[in-house]
């Protein structure tokens, strides 16, 4: 046992890698602290909480599928 607590307790507080990565479909992304000139060994960023822009921004990347889920759509980079 990782953590205990209720579902929402976990997927928004969760107490480790582990418990972040298990919780939440899809599952959360991470990324490399290091990468992105930042102090923190590893960054956690869900998929619901990125949305696409036109915009340039700080972080570049290609589509490499899309996958439609009805009224959401999950792109792939």
């Amino acid at each position: 046992i990782e953590q205990i607590g209720s579902p929402m307790e976990l997927y928004n507080s969760p107490a480790n890698e582990f418990v972040a990565g298990f919780i939440g479909s899809p599952k959360m992304n991470f990324i490399d602290g290091a990468k992105l000139g930042e102090t923190a060994k590893t960054i956690g960023v869900r998929p619901e909480h990125l949305t696409v822009d036109a915009k340039s921004g700080a972080w570049k990347g290609t589509v490499v599928h899309a996958e439609h889920l009805g009224a959401d759509t999950n792109l792939y980079l």
